[in-house]
């Protein structure tokens, strides 16, 4: 049988049949996805036992009526990868004895495994225009200009789409954001303050919704639907191919998006 502890010591990214008890301190939010045409769900758990604490994240939601919070759990038939014990349909999931004790600092800390990460830290224009594509980082600015909202007709499809660029500032220097489709719509004052945040992601799935592409994108194990206008995807897909048959192809991939507001990215890069 295996502690934390012990598990922590083997090697990651194998199937392991010993099998782990643990604690359910903590049961996160399920987030959704598509994979192979298929609907998908993957839950965070955080998981202690006398030894220390470990995340887990389970996709078979049928699994969830054993692994409740406070519940002891015999884990077996398990995938042990970065640092986390990953339940599939294949996992064996029961109800045993108590583990003991659980010290109230492993409470916390198995507690906050299972939440989502805090959004990255508000930095300067200046400072987020020299980041790498493996930085996360989050702009707040004043708003300076706003221009009219266009319309642009897309090389591909001979599509009308609108667009709109503003301009925000803050202490150190300016920055032009362009918001398109419907992002293009939002109300936006001048004098008011925007936020544009930049995220390191895969991108391990998608589905359409209307004329948007969804894109699913996990970071930290915490998956993310966002709105995708297809311009914002001109870095990853040429004018003369098909966005969803190359995103297809492509998936699970590493990319940086930025989000802009009402959950839609405006630009995705390939990292």
């Amino acid at each position: 049988m295996f502690t934390i502890a012990k598990l922590k010591e083997q090697s990651s990214n194998t199937p392991y049949r010993v099998p782990i008890k643990v604690q359910t301190v903590s049961v996160g939010t399920t987030n959704t996805y598509i994979r192979d045409g298929q609907k998908k769900s993957a839950t965070t758990i955080g998981f202690a036992d006398q030894t220390g604490v470990i995340k887990g994240q389970c996709y078979d939601s049928s699994k969830l009526t054993t692994i409740k919070e406070n519940s002891s759990v015999m884990i077996r038939n398990y995938i042990f990868r970065d640092s986390t014990i990953i339940i599939t349909s294949a996992t064996k999931v029961n109800v045993t004895s108590g583990v003991g004790d659980i010290d109230p600092i492993h409470r916390s800390q198995a507690a906050e495994l299972s939440r989502p990460p805090p959004p990255p830290a508000v930095v300067s224009i200046e400072k987020a225009k020299k980041t790498t594509a493996d930085t996360s980082v989050s702009v707040r600015g004043k708003v300076i200009r706003v221009d009219a909202v266009l319309e642009r007709v897309t090389q591909r499809t001979q599509e009308t789409i609108k667009l709109k660029q503003i301009y925000i500032q803050d202490g150190t220097g300016e920055v032009k954001v362009s918001m398109w489709r419907q992002l293009a719509e939002t109300s936006i004052e001048v004098g008011k303050t925007f936020v544009s945040e930049q995220h390191k992601v895969v991108i391990d799935g998608f589905y359409k919704e209307e004329d948007d592409i969804i894109l699913v994108c996990k970071q930290d194990d915490v998956y993310s639907d966002y709105k995708c206008p297809l311009h914002a995807l001109r870095e990853v897909v040429s004018d003369e191919e098909q966005a969803e048959t190359v995103i297809e192809g492509m998936i699970p991939f590493n990319a940086v998006i930025v989000v802009s507001g009402n959950n839609t990215i405006s630009s995705v890069t390939m990292d």
